[in-house]
């Protein structure tokens, strides 16, 4: 059910479609539809209205605010409807488990380039620079494949998930840690980054053509964003980012701190 705190942030309009896609009795390629227009209209008027979706941390007025909340809870009253109406076949089954892979092998490769690099600023930067530094690495969802035909939803994926990145929900895995010189990479390894989730595919249900064990990127991707299932089917590539931030940081004096 919605919580109705929710529907103060949608037009009264919406009230009754917003209802309809969480009580899950009205399933169909129409509600899609008129969810999918109210966000186009909403996604538009959030992306002029400030810069947040720059910032995400940054919010100038309660305008954009109430946008922003707008489009969150339509995003998520179309994943609802989307996965109720999406039938597993064998076929989708092996696409997850094929993207589970891809994450899985770019998870690992992530942290992976994560350690190298840190382990690199350790042995190399010069005394000038030897303070901290930030290392981040992270894995996101990026755009649409924009060759597969239509399906039965009638959904426009593209506008669909361009919404979604702009909301900043697609983040999928990330590593980060404030380093040292005395910090190694053992002891790095020691803090246990999860690559894997702790369930299975479709856990609490039966899939009539396997399982296989989710990593941490899939779990978040499959079950926590606002992504539906078909919009997995639809996603062009997964990005990955990797960096050192070098920081020196000095007193008043500008002596290294």
């Amino acid at each position: 059910m919605i919580h109705e705190d929710d529907l103060k942030y949608v037009p009264k309009e919406y009230h009754d479609m917003v209802r309809k896609a969480y009580e899950g009795r009205y399933d169909s390629r129409e509600l899609v539809q008129q969810l999918e227009e109210a966000i186009k209209t909403h996604h538009a008027k959030y992306m002029k209205t400030d810069i947040c979706h720059i910032d995400l941390q940054y919010y100038r007025g309660k305008e954009n605010w109430t946008e922003r909340r707008c489009v969150l809870v339509l995003l998520d009253a179309r994943k609802k409807v989307m996965n109720r109406m999406f039938q597993m076949t064998e076929d989708t089954f092996r696409q997850f488990a094929t993207i589970n892979t891809t994450l899985l092998d770019l998870s690992n490769e992530t942290v992976r380039k994560t350690m190298a690099l840190y382990d690199a600023w350790r042995k190399t930067e010069d005394e000038a620079w030897k303070n901290d530094c930030q290392v981040y690495g992270k894995i996101n969802a990026e755009g649409c494949n924009e060759d597969m035909p239509s399906d039965e939803t009638g959904s426009d994926y593209e506008s669909m998930i361009e919404a979604i990145e702009d909301m900043g929900n697609r983040e999928l895995f990330r590593i980060d840690f404030s380093g040292n010189q005395e910090r190694t990479i053992d002891d790095l390894k020691d803090w246990g980054y999860s690559i894997f989730a702790e369930r299975d595919f479709w856990y609490g249900e039966k899939c009539p053509f396997g399982t296989f064990p989710m990593c941490y990127a899939f779990n978040k991707l499959y079950y926590d964003l606002l992504y539906s299932r078909y919009d997995i089917l639809h996603i062009e590539m997964y990005w990955a980012d990797v960096a050192v931030i070098n920081q020196r940081i000095v007193n008043p004096q500008g002596k290294l701190m």
